[in-house]
C-alpha cells in the first residue's frame, strides 16, 4: 500500500478517478430506471459507488474545515436543488388535481414535511405512481449520513476496521429481521428497510473516509477482493434469492456486489484515471459531476414522459422501442438539467458551469430538443376536452393518467418482445423497497363488543373447523373495518368492497361507505378461474387434449397451422396479443368473442407459441371457444354444470351481457356479490373443488418471474415466494393464503393495477394481519 498522503498533497485540483466513478454510477442509475431490466443491477453497484465518492470528498473537507461548516455546506448543496424539485413536483401534482378531481390526484398533505426535510421518504399523490417521489429515498439516505458523518468520521479515524465490522453486522441483522417479518411498525411499515439503507451505505461512506486517508490500494489486494466477491455474491443470491432478481432488493447482496465492483474500480484506478483525463471523456465526466444531483432528481420524469410518447407508436420493429426510450430519456434529462442545473452552482456558491465555446445554435440544441419533447408530450397527454367523462384508468394517456398508467396491466407478467416487433412493457416503478411477509401477530388480549357498522356484515360459518376459534362478528367488524377505513383515508378510492374469510370459521364483508357492502358486480378476469377449472375437468375426462393442437373452430380458420395448444392458452404462453391492446372499448362492446379472437390472431404475435409468457385475455376467450367446439354445448352450460353447481355456488352467479372492455366468454363477465366471491374462493382455492388436488397442483404451478399459472396467479411476489394464490381482474381480486387460512376478495372501482398496485398489496396484507389477530 502506498504511503499516506498529506492534506497538502490532496488539496489542489479534481480527482479524475473519483469523478469517473461517480459519472459511471449516475449513468448506471439512469439506465436502470429507464429499462428496469434486473441484470442491470448486477453491473456496477451505483449507489454504493456514489457514497464511496461522497465519503472520500467529505473526509478531505473535514481535514480542512470544521465538521459543522462542512455539514452545513453539504446540506445547502443538497436541499436547495431538492426544494426546487419538490416545488415543481407539487405544482405538477396540484395541476393534475385541478384537471382530474379524483381520489388518485388528492395531494399528500401528510407527507409535506418530508418534502421540506426528507428525514423520511416523501410521498406523492397516488396519481404520480412513484415516478416523482419514489427515487427520493436516496436523498433521505444522503441527508441522514451527512448529519451522522462527523460521528462516523471520528470513529473511522480511531477504529476503522471495528466501525466497518459493526456497520456490516448491523446491515446483516436488519436484513434478516426484515426478511423474517418479525417486527413491523404500522406507522412506518418499512422502517427496518430504511434503517438498513443507512447502515449499508454508511459502510461505503466509511470506506471512502478510509481511502482518503490511506491512499491507493494495492492492485493485487483489490483484485483478490473482487474475485472473492463473485462466489460470495452468487452464494448469497442462491441462499436468499433477491426479489425479482434485483440486487437492490437485498442489502446483504448489495453489500457484496457493491464491494466487489468497488474493488474492481480500485484495482483499475490508474487506467480509469487516464481515461477520465482524455479530452472527450473529461468533459463528460466533469459535466456529470457538476450536475449529478440534478440528473438524479429529474431523470425519472424524462423516462416516464418518453415512455408514454413511444408507447403510442407501438408496435415497433425489434430494438427500436429501446433505442427511442433511451434517446428520449437522454434528451429530456438534458433539457431539464439545462433549465434547472444552475441551481446546483448557486447552492454550492461556485461560479456557474462554463459552457464550451460553440455557436449559440449548437449550445441550445439540447434544451430546445428537450423543450420540444415536453411540449409534444403536453399536447399528447392533456385531456381531450371533447371527452370529459372518460374514466381515469380507462384513458391512461390523459394528463392525470400519465404517471398512474405507467404500471397498468392485468398481471405482473413481464412483456416479452417478439422476434419481429415489440410493444413497450410498462416501465418498472423506480427504487421500490422489496415486499416481505409480516409474521403472524399475537392474538388480541381483548375483543371489542361494538356491533358491526351499518356498511358491513359479518357472518359466522355454519360448521367451524374442529378446534377453531370463531371470532365474533363484532370483532371482525371492529378490526377489519378499522383497516379498511384507514386505507381509504390514506389512498382514496371509489366502489371499494372487501370480503375477508377464514374458511370454516367466519367471513366478514365491509365497505368504508354507508350501505356500500351489498350488490352484485362483474368479477371480470376472476372468471378465468372458473373457465380454467372447466377446461382442466374436460382434460381429465379426455374431452380436451392439453398438449395437442387446438380443434377447428367455426369462424377461426386462422388457427390452422399455428401450433397452439390448450396448455399455452391456459398459461398465457400462446403469444396472442391481448385484445384490450388492439380494440377500442366501443368496438369490443359490439363484437362477439369469435370476432375479437380473429382480430387478435390477425395482429402481430407477441412471441412464437411457447416462446414466452405474457398475460392476454384473448387466451381465455379462445379457451371458452375451444370448450364449446369440443363439447357442442354453450360455455355457460359447462361452467355451471361442471364447475359452479357441483360446489354449491351456481345459484349465486349469473352472466353479464356484453359491456365495455368485456366481450365475456371465458375471459370475464360472470356476476356475483361478495359472498359469492368468497364461496367460490373457498371451494377452489382452499378445498380445490371441483378439480381435485392433482389438477389444482397443475393449475397453480406459478412461474417465479411472471407469477402466472394455468388458471391462477400469485400475488406480490414477496421475499420467499408467493404466499397468496388466486386471480385478479381489472377492478377485482380473489386470493387465498393457505399457510394462514385467510381468504380475501375485493373490488376497487378505480382498478387494482396502475397507481393502485402497491396500495392494493398493502391492503391485502393489512387485512391478513388484522384477520390473524382476531
Amino acid at each position: 500500500m502506498a504511503p499516506a498522503r498529506t492534506p497538502a498533497d490532496r488539496m489542489p485540483g479534481r480527482d479524475g478517478f473519483l469523478d469517473a466513478i461517480r459519472a459511471v454510477a449516475v449513468i448506471r442509475v439512469v439506465t436502470w430506471h429507464t429499462y428496469g431490466w434486473a441484470p442491470i443491477t448486477w453491473v456496477v453497484a451505483a449507489v454504493p459507488a456514489m457514497f464511496f465518492v461522497s465519503g472520500h470528498l467529505l473526509a478531505r473537507s473535514f481535514e480542512r474545515r470544521s465538521p459543522r461548516v462542512v455539514v452545513a455546506d453539504r446540506l445547502r448543496r443538497l436541499l436547495i436543488p431538492y426544494w426546487l424539485f419538490g416545488l415543481v413536483a407539487w405544482s405538477v401534482m396540484a395541476a393534475a388535481r385541478q384537471l382530474e378531481h379524483t381520489p388518485e390526484t388528492a395531494l399528500p398533505w401528510g407527507s409535506l414535511i418530508w418534502w421540506v426535510l426528507p428525514f423520511n421518504d416523501p410521498h406523492g399523490s397516488v396519481w404520480e405512481a412513484g415516478w416523482l417521489a419514489q427515487p427520493l429515498w436516496y436523498v433521505r439516505c444522503l441527508l441522514w449520513l451527512l448529519v451522522l458523518s462527523p460521528l462516523l468520521y471520528r470513529a473511522a479515524r480511531r477504529a476503522p476496521r471495528l466501525l466497518i465490522a459493526v456497520l456490516v453486522a448491523a446491515t446483516l441483522a436488519l436484513e434478516i429481521v426484515y426478511r423474517n417479518g418479525t417486527w413491523r411498525d404500522e406507522a412506518v411499515p418499512n422502517a427496518l428497510w430504511r434503517v438498513g439503507d443507512i447502515s449499508l451505505y454508511a459502510v461505503f461512506l466509511v470506506l471512502g473516509f478510509v481511502h482518503s486517508r490511506s491512499g491507493e490500494v494495492a492492485r493485487g489486494r483489490a483484485f483478490t477482493a473482487a474475485l472473492l466477491a463473485v462466489p460470495l455474491a452468487l452464494g448469497v443470491a442462491l441462499v436468499a434469492r433477491p426479489q425479482d432478481g434485483i440486487v437492490n432488493n437485498s442489502h446483504i447482496l448489495h453489500l457484496v456486489v457493491g464491494g466487489g465492483w468497488l474493488a474492481v474500480a480500485l484495482a483499475l484506478r490508474a487506467p480509469i484515471a487516464r481515461l477520465a483525463s482524455t479530452r472527450g471523456a473529461s468533459a463528460v465526466v466533469r459535466g456529470i459531476g457538476r450536475r449529478s444531483l440534478s440528473i438524479y432528481l429529474w431523470h425519472t420524469a424524462a423516462v416516464i414522459t418518453t415512455w408514454h410518447l413511444v408507447a403510442r407508436l407501438a408496435p415497433l420493429p425489434r430494438g427500436v422501442y429501446s433505442v427511442l426510450l433511451g434517446l428520449g430519456t437522454v434528451a429530456g434529462t438534458l433539457a431539464l438539467v439545462a433549465v434547472v442545473g444552475h441551481v446546483e452552482d448557486l447552492a454550492a456558491r461556485r461560479a456557474p458551469m462554463a459552457l464550451p465555446r460553440r455557436p449559440v445554435l449548437v449550445r441550445a440544441t439540447a434544451p430546445v430538443l428537450g423543450i420540444a419533447l415536453f411540449a409534444l408530450a403536453a399536447g399528447v397527454l392533456l385531456p381531450d376536452t371533447a371527452e370529459p367523462d372518460r374514466p381515469f384508468l380507462a384513458a391512461p394517456l390523459t394528463l392525470a393518467g400519465t404517471f398512474a398508467a405507467s404500471t397498468s396491466g392485468a398481471s405482473s407478467a413481464a412483456t416479452t418482445a417478439s422476434t419481429s416487433a415489440e410493444s413497450p412493457a410498462s416501465p418498472r416503478i423506480p427504487s421500490r423497497a422489496p415486499r416481505v411477509r409480516v409474521a403472524e401477530p399475537q392474538a388480541a388480549a381483548t375483543v371489542s363488543s361494538t356491533l358491526p357498522d351499518a356498511s358491513t356484515s359479518a357472518v359466522a360459518a355454519d360448521d367451524p373447523e374442529p378446534g377453531s376459534d370463531a371470532a365474533s362478528p363484532s370483532a371482525e367488524a371492529d378490526g377489519l373495518q378499522g383497516v379498511l377505513n384507514r386505507w381509504q383515508s390514506s389512498y382514496g378510492s371509489s366502489g371499494l368492497v372487501v370480503g375477508v374469510s377464514r374458511p370454516g370459521s367466519w367471513e366478514w364483508i365491509g365497505s368504508p361507505y354507508d350501505g356500500g357492502a351489498g350488490g352484485s358486480f362483474d368479477i371480470e378476469s376472476v372468471t378465468k378461474t372458473v373457465t380454467a377449472a372447466a377446461a382442466w375437468l374436460l382434460v381429465a375426462d379426455g374431452v380436451l387434449d392439453v398438449e395437442g393442437p387446438l380443434p377447428a373452430i367455426d369462424g377461426l380458420p386462422e388457427l390452422a397451422g399455428r401450433g397452439l395448444t390448450l396448455r399455452q392458452l391456459l398459461e398465457h404462453r400462446s403469444g396472442i396479443p391481448d385484445y384490450h391492446n388492439l380494440e377500442s372499448p366501443e368496438s369490443l362492446d359490439e363484437q362477439p368473442a369469435v370476432t375479437v379472437v380473429r382480430n387478435a390472431l390477425a395482429a402481430d404475435s407477441v412471441f412464437a407459441p411457447g416462446g414466452g409468457q405474457d398475460y392476454s385475455s384473448t387466451n381465455y376467450l379462445l379457451v371458452g371457444l375451444v370448450i364449446e367446439a369440443r363439447t357442442g354445448r354453450p360455455l355457460d352450460d359447462v361452467l355451471w354444470g361442471r364447475v359452479l353447481d357441483p360446489v354449491g355456488v351456481g345459484a349465486m352467479f349469473s352472466r353479464a351481457g356484453s359491456s365495455i372492455y368485456w366481450p365475456g366468454g371465458g375471459a370475464g363477465g360472470l356476476i356475483t356479490d361478495m359472498s359469492g366471491m368468497l364461496a367460490w374462493g373457498s371451494a377452489l382455492l382452499r378445498d380445490h373443488q371441483p378439480v381435485g388436488e392433482a389438477t389444482w397442483t397443475r393449475m397453480s404451478q406459478l412461474d417465479p418471474n411472471t407469477a402466472l399459472g394455468a388458471g391462477a396467479m400469485g400475488l406480490c411476489p414477496c421475499q420467499g415466494g408467493f404466499f397468496w394464490v388466486g386471480h385478479t381482474g381489472g377492478t377485482t381480486a380473489l386470493f387465498y393464503d393457505r399457510s394462514d387460512n385467510v381468504l380475501i376478495a375485493l373490488r376497487i372501482a378505480n382498478g387494482i393495477w396502475g397507481a393502485f398496485e402497491d396500495p392494493f398489496v398493502e391492503l391485502v396484507e393489512s387485512l391478513r394481519i388484522s384477520a390473524l389477530s382476531l
